[in-house]
């Protein structure tokens, strides 16, 4: 039982509920220690960025289906004159399949992909009216959601995994359920509606 021979540190309760579910070592000496993140590069905002809505959603993240990237560009037909920007590195055929499905819909226009390595990510943040996080697939953790906060932006998530852990709706964040462009939708529109919420 390797798990009993030291100390062992889990990045979320989520991680190390899955280890003993799915392994076959138990772990009488560990602990949760949720990952942080860097603050001279997230210097952390006194208050929320006061500007005017611009209609401008960020997803910052892997390129992978199990990201819940489609739920977004299934939920712009559903906000007129609001822009995706979609900023990550992974698959980059997926890339097609969301253009795809942007034309599908009718808003490839309102859709931007970028392909980068966190390059300006600080700068895309505060840029942004909403910073995405719709992961379907139980996530150890996630830094996106702290990230933006820390930049005084409001996150929509589904706070699926480890994210759950600390993203609570209505205090720091608006919730929907994964896979679910209308609740995505209505929780976007909520916060473009109320510059107090």
């Amino acid at each position: 039982d390797l798990g009993a021979t030291g100390r062992f540190l889990f990045i979320s309760d989520v991680q190390w509920e899955r280890a003993l579910r799915y392994g076959s070592w138990t772990y009488p000496d560990a602990e949760v220690v949720y990952a942080g993140f860097d603050t001279d590069r997230y210097p952390i905002a006194d208050e929320p960025v006061g500007r005017p809505w611009g209609g401008r959603l960020l997803y910052a993240g892997r390129l992978d289906p199990r990201k819940g990237i489609e739920t977004v560009v299934r939920a712009l037909p559903l906000l007129p004159g609001t822009v995706l920007e979609v900023q990550g590195t992974g698959d980059t055929a997926y890339l097609d399949t969301l253009r795809r499905l942007a034309d599908e819909l009718g808003v490839a226009d309102r859709l931007e992909l970028v392909a980068d390595h966190r390059g300006g990510l600080r700068e895309r943040y505060r840029a942004a009216d909403v910073v995405v996080f719709p992961s379907e697939w139980v996530e150890p953790f996630g830094l996106v959601p702290l990230e933006a906060m820390a930049c005084g932006t409001p996150v929509v998530a589904t706070g699926v995994g480890g994210s759950g852990e600390f993203l609570d709706d209505r205090t720091n964040c608006l919730l929907h359920p994964p896979g679910d462009p209308e609740r995505l939708a209505a929780a976007i529109d909520e916060l473009r509606g109320s510059p107090g919420l």
